[in-house]
């Protein structure tokens, strides 16, 4: 007997909510290189060297708990973009140096 998790319609619905889900990890990795850009420029108007950390801490806690809800909902579907939460935040830190490197 044919899976009932085979149906088209089931596999389209399914699909869908996979690129929803990655969607939402980007648009989370996306906002938190704009929050990055952000503490940047206001650092350097106020001739900071660099971003306080707390300011940094916050946007951090506050993109990685949006990443950890879309690749949880990944997971739940079999397609998590990371295995483990250092993989989350290895996914922030790695979204942060681009931002660092935009002159």
């Amino acid at each position: 007997a044919p899976s009932i998790n085979n149906h088209p319609s089931i596999l389209k619905s399914r699909n869908d909510a996979i690129k929803e889900y990655e969607n939402d990890f980007r648009a989370a990795l996306v906002q938190h290189q704009l929050d990055t850009k952000a503490l940047l420029k206001e650092a350097a108007d106020l001739d900071l060297v660099m971003v306080p950390v707390e300011k940094i801490t916050e946007a951090r806690l506050r993109n990685v708990k949006f990443l950890q809800i879309a690749n949880r909902k990944l997971r739940q579907l079999g397609a998590a973009r990371c295995e483990a939460n250092r993989d989350v935040i290895e996914c922030l830190s790695m979204a942060e140096d681009v931002t660092f490197s935009i002159p």
